[in-house]
Order: structure tokens, then C-alpha cells, then sequence
């Protein structure tokens, strides 16, 4: 009678062993591969990404120095090698004949795909106006207060502290023009003009994306 009692007891136990064993988390390994491949696609992307941002940015200390950057540094961001005709190429800006002592500085994003040219040139008053007819540049024209407080036209960025940095002045006894034109669908141009008796000095402002 104990034997079996025993022996039954034997089973039971045996019985609880196997049921918890059932009942134990086991290990998922096609979740933790799932996850796995989750996270390697994810590395990939950001390095397509990055290689991709690289293709049109650089990141390496590689700048041109071109002498007519306000900042020969080029920053942390640039665009190619940095010079004057791969950033007007960007955004699609020609400058007028006759242009001198030409100036410039592009404040890049990381990923290349906004931006803000700042462009400074003298020439000749028969260029601008080539110019201006060519971009479909419609002028107004006052003195600094007036395009100042021109609603219709952003002055900001022509008297930040960066533009300030780089000697943009406009006096208020001087006749300026102002005005804006669409380079691209990705482009926009702002022009402000300090006319003086037989030339123009020509602030531009230009922003991409």
C-alpha cells in the first residue's frame, strides 16, 4: 500500500516537473533575430544616408580657402570644394559682366538639402540691368528705411549680425533698389541695391530648399 502510494507520488511529481518545464519562457531566437536585422538595416540606411550626404557635402577639412569667402574656413559644412563657382552653381546664380570685388559665404545644412547664400559685387549699372532682366527682377526703389519696412520683402538676413560681420552697410542717405526673383524651384533670391553714379553694389541673399 505505501509502495504504491509512494509510486503514485513518484508520478505526480514527475508529472509537476514536466508541466513547469512546459511553462518555462523559452528562448525566441526569431524575435532576437528579427530584432537583429531590424537594427543592421537601420546602421545600413544611416550609412547610405551619410554616403549619399557626402556625395554632395564634405566634411573633411578639404575647403578650397577661396580668398573671396567671408569665411575661408568654410565653417563646419560645405559644398564641394567650397569656391565661389560651385556654390553659384548650387544656386543657380550667374553673375552680372563686369562683376568685381565680389564677395560671398554659404551657410550649409548637413544633408545639403537647405541653405543660405550670402553674395556681395560691384558692376556696371548697364550689367545690373542685364542682370535684372534676365532673372525677371522686379525693383522697387527707396531708401534703407523704406525696404526695411517693405512687408513684402524679408531685410533680416541682409542686416543680421553675420552680414554686419562682413561690413553690409546701407545708409540712409543713399537710393537703394530692392526686389526678388525665383532662380528654381528650389531657389529664391533677395537683391538689394546701393546705386552710386555709375555703378551698383549688389547685396544678394539667396536661399535653398
Amino acid at each position: 500500500m505505501n509502495m504504491g502510494t509512494e509510486e503514485s507520488a513518484g508520478v505526480r511529481s514527475r508529472a509537476r516537473t514536466n508541466v513547469d518545464w512546459l511553462s518555462e519562457p523559452k528562448p525566441q531566437p526569431l524575435r532576437r533575430l528579427l530584432k537583429e536585422t531590424a537594427w543592421l538595416l537601420a546602421v545600413g540606411g544611416f550609412t547610405v544616408g551619410l554616403f549619399a550626404a557626402s556625395h554632395w557635402l564634405s566634411l573633411s577639412p578639404e575647403h578650397s580657402g577661396d580668398p573671396r569667402d567671408y569665411d575661408r574656413s568654410g565653417g563646419d559644412v560645405w559644398r564641394g570644394d567650397g569656391s565661389l563657382e560651385t556654390v553659384l552653381a548650387h544656386y543657380e546664380i550667374a553673375l552680372p559682366c563686369h562683376a568685381t570685388d565680389v564677395h560671398f559665404h554659404d551657410f550649409e545644412s548637413i544633408v545639403g538639402s537647405e541653405g543660405i547664400l550670402l553674395l556681395r559685387f560691384d558692376t556696371s549699372r548697364t550689367c545690373f540691368g542685364s542682370f535684372a532682366r534676365g532673372t525677371d527682377l522686379s525693383l522697387k526703389e527707396g531708401t534703407s528705411d523704406d525696404w526695411q519696412a517693405d512687408d513684402t520683402f524679408n531685410s533680416n538676413d541682409f542686416v543680421g549680425d553675420d552680414a554686419r560681420g562682413y561690413g553690409w552697410s546701407f545708409p540712409t542717405s543713399h537710393t537703394l533698389l530692392w526686389g526678388t526673383y525665383t532662380a528654381s524651384d528650389a531657389v529664391s533670391v533677395r537683391v538689394v541695391v546701393d546705386r552710386h553714379a555709375s555703378s551698383d553694389t549688389v547685396y544678394l541673399v539667396g536661399n535653398y530648399g
